[in-house]
Parts: structure tokens; sequence; C-alpha cells
């Protein structure tokens, strides 16, 4: 491996002392005494949180004020969209009984229009005073029909369409 790694360009030192020596000339130190120096002032440096320390010289500051206004904003379009939600829903939820009853509505339209229908073609049919049929009376509507079927053609076919 230490040989790979000097073919790529990385320097190797067996001792401490060849480290130190190179060291010094990447610093610009004539001597050891220098070196000795700049390890004494750096260790003398007091450091009472090892945190605080490293998140005022080692980092940068985060400007938390713009992320905290950031997320106020994102919560607060959330919120809206949220409450949009809801309103759409409820009134989903208001509009079903209406359709089911548009449906209703338009097959009980159909059914009174083939009655209309009927009722029209019948209405040549029937004695001019006579009331409309009803449970009661279809008896007698019925013996009125019978006497009638074989005046009029069209009355059969009317007949047959409607069972």
């Amino acid at each position: 491996m230490r040989h790979e790694l000097q073919k790529r360009g990385v320097r190797y030192f067996p001792k401490f002392p060849g480290y130190c020596a190179y060291f010094r000339t990447l610093l610009h130190l004539d001597s050891e005494k220098a070196l000795d120096l700049f390890n004494q002032t750096v260790s003398i440096k007091e450091v009472n949180d090892l945190s605080v320390f490293l998140r005022t010289h080692m980092l940068e500051r985060p400007e938390v004020s713009d992320k905290i206004a950031e997320l106020r904003q994102n919560y607060d379009d959330l919120n809206k969209v949220y409450e949009r939600i809801q309103r759409e829903r409820k009134m989903l939820a208001d509009l079903e009984p209406i359709t089911s009853r548009a449906n209703e509505y338009q097959i009980a339209a159909g059914k009174l229009g083939e009655w209309r229908k009927v009722a029209e073609e019948l209405d040549g049919y029937l004695p001019v005073n006579t009331p409309p049929p009803s449970r009661s009376n279809h008896q007698g509507f019925a013996r009125q029909g019978s006497r009638l079927a074989p005046q009029a053609a069209p009355g059969r076919r009317i007949q047959s369409r409607c069972r």
C-alpha cells in the first residue's frame, strides 16, 4: 500500500522527525523552536466549550432567520391548501345528494313523458266525463276499454305497447 501511495505522489515518513521537518518547510518555519512556539500558542488558548469553539472558528454562520421565514411561509401555504381541500371536499359531499336526485328525476321525467304519450293516445277512446283511472274504478275502465276496442283498431296497438 505504501508503494502505491508513493506512486500517486503521497509522501511517506517512517519516523516523526522527517515529517516534522517537512511540515516546517510547508509553514516556512526555520527551526524546531519556532514550531514549538506555534504549538504552545495554540494550546494556551482557552477553550471553554468545544462546540462553541467549532461553530465560531470553523463553521459558517447559517442564516437561520431566513430559513425560519421560509419555513413559516411554506407552513402558511400548506395550511391554506389544506383548508381549500377541506372546503372542496365538503362541497362535493353537499352536491352528492343533488346528483343522485337528478338521476332519479331524469328517470321519473322519462317515465312521465311515456305516460303522457299513452294518455294522449287514450283520450280519443275514453268517454268525456270519466274520472281518471284509479284502483276503485279500474274494473269499470277495463269494461269500457273492451267495449271500445272492437270499434277502434289503433287502440289495440296502444294496449299492446302499454303491457
